[in-house]
């Protein structure tokens, strides 16, 4: 795994990245900064952060519901040592690992729930372009050009991804017959297999075919990148920025994050994510000191990491799993979790 080809280009970029940062920062801006930040502040927005992945869960709840009611706790568990899995291992293995875990707690296909855990993405990049649309509506298009440019591409990969499996849903039954036919041609035992995988796959996208399931997940999606929008405010009123930063910094610092580290980078997107942070600092106040806006990155980075860390390795506890576990999670090898 740690081989991995993605894995290396991923560490690649994310090294590339902090160089160019480095040349570019006063460390005496940073230490200055650091001495100025209300730490408590942040403990609070540490808390405020997990709120989000209260509201993942629930939304999790509502998109495996036609396949299985599965309760609160199991899939808030799942959730958090997924996203841990995500801050220690490459290649975000992490999705991988929340998908199989939920499999072993609710005994449902795994490619089902791969599936509903895709499609959890694909809300979760429709409410970052609610958001970002909402700034350029809001700020009018000539006070949010650069808010448009940065965006554009991010938006556009989100909105392609969501169009591609709403059609693929609408026409899997034509999709998985064609897939079959051409497999069948190699081998019948290959194309039956393919088929099943398909099918499994479509039912964990089951609540595309409710159009109330569909509202509540994305308002729940709302509701996860909301709160993560508030913790973030915290941080930027801990380094007392809000003085002379504009209103909507938040909501650009959350919206270029999460299409930052979207690009394949190491474990916890590092360099990525302090990139796009620094980049929506400047974006709201170009007179922000470099050191400054890396030295919020790095604390808001923090503040992300550390309760989803901890959290995740209490849950991992409580589940008797173990590290290695999770890393072979992609090959299925996590125990069952039925006791």
């Amino acid at each position: 795994m740690w081989r991995d080809k993605k894995f290396l280009i991923g560490v690649a970029v994310s090294v590339v990245i902090i160089i160019l940062i480095g040349f570019q920062i006063n460390f005496r801006d940073v230490l200055s900064t650091l001495k100025k930040a209300n730490y408590t502040l942040i403990i609070v927005s540490m808390i405020v952060f997990l709120v989000s992945f209260i509201f993942r869960a629930v939304r999790w709840h509502y998109i495996l519901y036609e396949v299985r009611n599965v309760s609160f706790m199991p899939l808030f568990s799942s959730i958090m040592i997924g996203f841990m899995a995500n801050c220690i291992f490459p290649v975000r293995l992490g999705e991988f690992v929340r998908a199989y875990i939920i499999s072993k707690y609710a005994r449902i296909s795994k490619t089902t729930s791969v599936a509903s855990v895709l499609l959890t993405r694909m809300f979760d990049g429709f409410a970052i372009i609610a958001i970002w649309l909402g700034l350029v509506i809001v700020l009018g298009y000539k006070k949010s050009e650069s808010i448009w440019m940065a965006g554009f591409i991010g938006v556009i990969i989100y909105a392609i991804t969501g169009v591609l499996f709403i059609l693929f849903y609408r026409n899997h039954k034509a999709t998985s017959r064609l897939f079959e036919r051409f497999f069948a041609l190699f081998s019948l035992r290959v194309a039956v297999k393919v088929r099943r995988g398909i099918d499994k796959f479509v039912k964990g996208m089951g609540v595309l075919k409710s159009p109330r399931r569909i509202l509540m997940s994305f308002i729940l999606s709302l509701c996860v990148w909301g709160t993560i929008v508030l913790s973030t405010w915290m941080v930027i009123e801990s380094f007392h920025f809000s003085e002379i930063m504009p209103y909507y910094t938040p909501f650009i610092v959350t919206a270029l994050v999460a299409i930052g580290i979207s690009i394949p980078s190491s474990p916890s997107n590092l360099g990525t994510f302090e990139v796009s942070s620094v980049l929506a600092v400047k974006i709201s106040n170009s007179s922000v000191t470099s050191g400054e806006a890396l030295t919020f990155s790095i604390l808001l980075h923090l503040s992300q990491l550390i309760p989803v860390i901890i959290l995740g390795f209490v849950f991992m506890w409580i589940s008797h799993l173990k590290l290695s576990q999770l890393a072979v999670a992609k090959d299925d090898k996590l125990p069952s979790l039925e006791n």
